[in-house]
């Protein structure tokens, strides 16, 4: 049978890995003993593990996240970014790097940076108390109190008890001179069986303050006495003993400071002050040390040159710079300030007014808009973003009267309105598209145009037997019209009429030699036949009458892709690229095979280069934030698709991106205002309304779900679609008796998958998965090739304890589908279950290998190898697992199941708490309940 001969090929597998595995030992030992070190503080040991460990594997990316970790308890917060860089590089979960990002920038005074990454959205309570905290932190650094101290009272509202909200707060209360309350807030927090070292530090600067020398050393000996190694209380003692002269006291405290971070300022600064006061052994004069002092003094003391006051077009190119680089913030400040000295200019109002609609500041945007108009009346940019403020802001009849203007002003521009039209469209809207071209006075524009815009838009719909039928009648009139054949030459290969493709096209080279296009298809269905002999010898014999021609070169390239010869591929795009290094199908090409080449640096720098010198192309920003994604940058990339946005003639589709985005970087809140403001740029865009409330289901808001459901309604007319989409607000309920009727409901009306795994999943999330059984094998007799509902039908086996028909289905599906990572996995589960250790390991490993960063797959390897004794490599994949989902509580209650194997209970309990407190369901749950109240 041939299960038996994958099992076979999987225990082969798995004996050709034992050499790799045995060989991480070393490795995943050295990782243990580097945690414990740094759980007891022994950070210098903790350092030496892990940098023998990234000496041996740089992609043990545990490693580096623990690394970073203890550049910022050691307060290297520019190091520990590096670490971060590297692990974000390296794929592991946002979740996990988030806060810690936050705090490496907090370090560094990157303030604005810690504000962008620490983003509210939902992730469990612990990251988003971690988030409201540097967040807090961050407006402290900005000296925005107000705001810190908002944010400091809501993060009180969720944990009372938070040392540093408290602390938080007695610094505001600080800075407003409310002393009384700032050491009320801190002796709350101290009031703790575990004080935080900087509360005590906090106390002993508020007592020096109110002239309580005494009382500010007892604190800040309180302070060391928790951690003697402290830097900031060893700072902090060494100037309160300087303020009265005693620089032998204070001359050990700096000394230690200096020799830790040999280039702390501060600390700089406090020993050129001792050097400089303390006599010489040798009794001579201090001179040289003075000297010091007084160009430390200097250093310190120095002030930013007002260069930019005296010189303004300085703020307008930091603005400038800023804006293009997404830092929106720090544009709007400079583009203020060069507004005092330059009133009106476009340009700056231009980038203001963007920014303020970015940032939903409406009011602001519109009236700063407003005036520029009456100053400057009828600028075609300007009433455009009015247009768009009041758009916004709901008020469509203002919006509208704005647009007309913008169309005023230019009534005879052809590329203009066609452009509208095309928009329209878009958006299926085809008689305003055309009442808008017949709207054109010149007279050349004509039926002909109109034929042309709706082949592209019925093309774009893939309605192409309407598309050839136009051109058809297009072809009537010009019967010698290389161009229309071209175009109904690509219409047929898109209908799969390819015998008609082709005779068009070599119909359109013969009316027109010089038609390129029509020759690179001719050689592109050569391709896809499989003649790609014929089909470079074709192509490159056009070259030769068209020898700078870079679509026939990429073409070439495409042809050597076909025949796997990578190399003579990628050296045919660079010429086209040396040829035209501003064509974008050029650059996409050649970014492509960089990527799949592992070279995403150079693939980002190519488009760094093409976006710099192309600034309003759009597309380049889109396919910079896809390779931003695949490196974990999910921050860079959503910069990189809001420009893409203010970019884009389709902002509905352009913000749907965005939202895309925002969602992988699990912002779902500024998703969620991306596609509402998609459905604001377009009310009839189906993704858009899909979108949000596919959004606000999973944020369980049923009252807007139900609302947007009945939009769906009116704009598809479809009962099927909203009854699904009414099962699943229900499901995320856990309402599953309404769930199930909405689904049942839905397939009376026609046959929907997403209502059948629906049934399957709301069967199962109320316990009663047997029942999902007949409707999944229902469905497979009219779809017998639907791989993920047989999956489910598996899984419906396995749920209602009928273990063996599980394993002869996977081994079913193996058959028909081959050894896929999720059979493999899925049948692993099946056997450990059944008693089949060996095959279960067996199959866990073969998926293992093929999928070896998939988080499932991890953790199914790991969980096997937990509970057949392998407990410490067991222990390396669940942390690799971790640094890849960090809020999985499945995993964690594996994690701490293996420890507590281990006798490692401290470590266990707090991952068992941790998953058992997580709002996740998972199969294991109630185990995981059962285990922590033993314990």
């Amino acid at each position: 049978m041939k299960t038996t001969k994958i099992l076979h090929a999987a225990l082969f597998s798995l004996f050709l890995m034992s050499a790799s595995v045995f060989a991480n030992d070393n490795v995943d030992e050295s990782y243990e003993k580097a945690l414990i070190a740094f759980q007891n503080n022994a950070y210098p040991a903790a350092i030496i593990h892990l940098k023998n460990i990234i000496q041996q594997n740089p992609a043990h990316m545990p490693s580096r996240v623990l690394m970073a970790q203890i550049l910022i308890n050691q307060g290297n917060g520019a190091a520990a970014e590096v670490e971060l860089n590297r692990a974000k590089e390296g794929k592991v979960d946002n979740d996990r790097l988030i806060t810690l990002y936050g705090k490496a920038y907090i370090l560094q005074g990157k303030y604005d940076e810690a504000l962008d990454i620490a983003v509210l959205g939902q992730r469990n309570p612990q990251i988003e108390s971690e988030l409201l905290l540097i967040r807090g932190q961050a407006y402290i650094g900005k000296k925005q109190y107000q705001l810190a101290d908002r944010v400091f009272i809501s993060l009180l509202g969720l944990q009372p008890n938070n040392q540093f909200a408290l602390l938080g707060r007695a610094q505001i209360a600080l800075q407003e001179s409310q002393v009384d309350d700032a050491l009320n807030y801190i002796d709350l927090s101290l009031n703790n069986s575990q004080p935080f070292i900087n509360g005590w530090i906090l106390k002993s600067k508020i007592l020096h303050r109110l002239g309580d020398r005494k009382g500010a050393l007892l604190a800040i000996d309180e302070a060391l006495l928790i951690d003697e190694k402290h830097l900031s209380a060893r700072l902090t003692k060494a100037m309160l003993h300087l303020e009265v002269q005693e620089y032998q006291q204070a001359l050990p405290h700096v000394d230690y400071i200096l020799n830790e971070i040999p280039n702390e300022p501060r600390a700089g600064y406090l020993k050129a002050i001792i050097n400089a006061s303390l006599p010489r052994e040798d009794g001579s004069s201090p001179t040289d040390d003075k000297s010091k002092l007084t160009e430390v003094i200097a250093t310190l003391a120095a002030v930013p040159p007002e260069v930019m006051k005296t010189t303004p077009d300085y703020y307008f190119l930091a603005g400038l710079t800023n804006f293009q680089f997404g830092n929106l913030n720090d544009a709007h400040r400079y583009l203020t300030n060069y507004l005092n000295y330059v009133e009106f200019d476009i340009d700056t109002v231009r980038m203001i007014a963007s920014i303020e609609i970015e940032q939903g500041q409406l009011d602001s945007a519109r009236y700063l808009l407003q005036k520029t108009n009456l100053a400057r009346p009828n600028n075609p940019d300007i009433l455009t973003l009015l247009g768009v403020t009041y758009l916004q802001l709901g008020e469509s009849e203002k919006a509208q009267f704005y647009f007309e203007k913008v169309v005023d002003s230019y009534p005879n521009s052809t590329v203009g309105v066609s452009n509208l039209a095309r928009s329209k469209m878009q958006s299926g809207d085809y008689i305003a598209a055309i009442e808008t071209l017949s709207a054109i006075k010149d007279n050349e524009v004509n039926g002909v145009q109109i034929k042309l815009l709706l082949i592209d838009a019925y093309q774009n719909t893939k309605n192409y037997p309407l598309a050839i039928n136009i051109t058809k009648s297009l072809l009537a009139e010009f019967p010698n019209d290389s161009f229309l054949q071209q175009r109904i030459g690509t219409l047929y290969g898109l209908n799969g009429q390819l015998t008609e493709a082709k005779s068009a096209f070599e119909k359109s080279v013969k009316l027109d030699p010089n038609n390129i296009t029509s020759m690179v298809h001719l050689g592109r269905m050569d391709n896809i036949a499989g003649k790609s002999d014929k089909a470079l010898a074709y192509l490159q014999n056009k070259l030769t009458l068209f020898p700078k021609n870079t679509l026939l070169m990429t073409e070439i390239a495409d042809t050597y892709l076909f025949k796997n010869d990578i190399d003579n591929a990628l050296t045919w795009l660079q010429k086209a690229y040396a040829q035209e290094p501003n064509n974008f199908y050029v650059i996409s090409k050649l970014s492509r095979i960089l990527v799949n080449q592992g070279k995403l640096e150079e693939a980002v720098d190519l488009l760094d280069v093409y976006i710099g010198s192309n600034p309003k192309d759009p597309e380049g920003l889109l396919t910079l934030s896809e390779l931003y994604q695949q490196q974990n940058k999910h921050q860079q990339a959503i910069l990189v698709l809001r420009d893409y946005v203010e970019k884009s003639r389709n902002k509905a589709q352009a913000l749907i991106v965005l939202a895309k985005a925002q969602l992988l970087a699990k912002d779902s809140v500024a998703a969620e205002k991306s596609y509402t403001q998609a459905m604001i740029a377009d009310d009839t865009y189906l993704p858009a309304y899909l979108g949000l409330v596919n959004l606000t289901i999973k944020n369980k808001n049923e009252d807007f779900s139900l609302s947007l459901i009945a939009s769906i309604a009116e704009l598809t007319q479809s009962s099927s679609l909203t009854d699904v989409l009414t099962g699943d607000l229900y499901l995320s309920l856990n309402d599953t008796k309404k769930s199930i009727d909405y689904y049942k409901k839905s397939l009376q009306n026609s046959d929907q998958k997403q209502a059948v795994l629906g049934l399957y999943r709301s069967y199962k999330q109320s316990n009663n998965i047997r029942k999902a059984i007949e409707p999944l094998k229902k469905w497979l007799v009219k779809y017998p090739d639907d791989m993920l509902v047989g999956i489910a039908l598996a899984d419906s086996y396995k749920g209602s304890t009928l273990l063996k028909k599980s394993s002869e289905y996977y081994g079913l599906l193996l058959e028909k589908y081959g050894p896929l990572p999720i059979l493999l996995n899925n049948a692993a589960s099946v056997e450990f279950a059944l008693g089949n250790k060996v095959e279960a390991k067996a199959y866990a490993e073969q998926a293992y290998g093929y999928l070896p960063e998939n988080v499932t797959i991890i953790d199914t390897l790991a969980w096997i190898k937990s509970r057949m004794g392998e407990r410490d490599q067991a222990i390396a994949l669940f942390r690799v697992a971790l640094t890849k989902d960090y809020d999985n509580a499945e995993i964690k209650y594996h994690i701490a199941a293996t420890l507590y194997a281990l006798d490692r209970k401290t470590e266990a309990k707090k991952y068992l708490t941790e998953a058992v407190d997580s709002q996740q369901q998972y199969p294991e749950k109630p185990e995981a309940i059962a285990l922590l109240t033993s314990w």
